[in-house]
Order: C-alpha cells, then structure tokens, then sequence
C-alpha cells in the first residue's frame, strides 16, 4: 500500500508542478507534515547549525530543528523591504553559515501566497549562497481565486 501511496504522490507532483519525482528514492509516506518536518530537520541537522525561518511561521518548522539541536534566525520581513533582505540579513547575522532556508507558501499564520517571480529569486539566491530551500507546501491545495500557488 505504501508504494502505490508514494507512486501516487509522485504522480501528482508531476502533474501539479512539473517535477518527475522517483517514488523509491524521492518520496517518504508520513502521518503529516509535522513528521516529515522533524524527522527531516533530524536527517540534515547537527548541533549549531543554522536555520533561517520566517517569523511568524508554523511552530513545527522551528521546533523540529531546535530539536534536533539546531539554531532557528527569525527573518522578520519589513514592509516595503522583501524577503531577499531579510535572508540577506539573516546570512550576515549567522554564524555559522545557514545550512538551510524555511519556506511556507500559502503561509501558516499569514495566509501570504508566494509568487513564481519570488520562487525564482529565492532559488537562484539559495544557490548561490550554497543554501538548501526547504518548502512546506501544507495548504498548496487551498486557493479561491482559480489560480493555484506556485513552488519551488
């Protein structure tokens, strides 16, 4: 049953957005994002590495990787100013040098939709500071106006 749910997954993840997922190797069955949340903030953590989270964010995306012994920097994001500064200042502001990048589109509390012009910016910055994006897409499927969001 666990197969055909990750070949499914992946299925879907083809046809919503484009990408060609391996279901054995690419796609992990959990109870919800919570899980795979920690369990993945275990995988790729150690002790004092620094994650980048925006604040306010889905409690889950920090704690897991406190947990896991991790150092959360909240980005507070200005007005007027853009996400890109803020992980910008979020880089400059953390030593050691951020492992990853926390994004959370349609957001958990905000409800903020990230554009695809954002995503493309944010990817091309991740790669050049060497950053990995982790993207919890949570409520992708919860849209109202015809036009579902956009990821990584």
């Amino acid at each position: 049953i666990v197969v055909r749910l990750r070949r499914a997954q992946a299925n879907y993840y083809a046809r919503r957005f484009g990408v060609k997922l391996n279901p054995d190797t690419q796609v992990v069955a959990t109870l919800g994002s919570k899980e795979g949340f920690a369990n993945m903030a275990q995988a790729i953590t150690a002790p004092g590495d620094v994650i980048l989270c925006p604040n306010p964010t889905y409690p889950i995306h920090a704690f897991g990787f406190i947990m896991s012994g991790g150092v959360i920097r909240s980005l507070q994001v200005e007005p007027d100013d853009g996400f890109i500064p803020a992980v910008e200042r979020g880089i400059r502001h953390s030593i050691p040098r951020p492992l990853a990048l926390i994004l959370n589109y349609p957001s958990n509390p905000t409800a903020l939709v990230a554009s695809l012009d954002f995503y493309k910016d944010v990817v091309a910055f991740a790669k050049k500071n060497d950053i990995i994006i982790l993207s919890d897409l949570a409520y992708s499927e919860i849209y109202f106006d015809g036009n579902p969001p956009p990821s990584v």
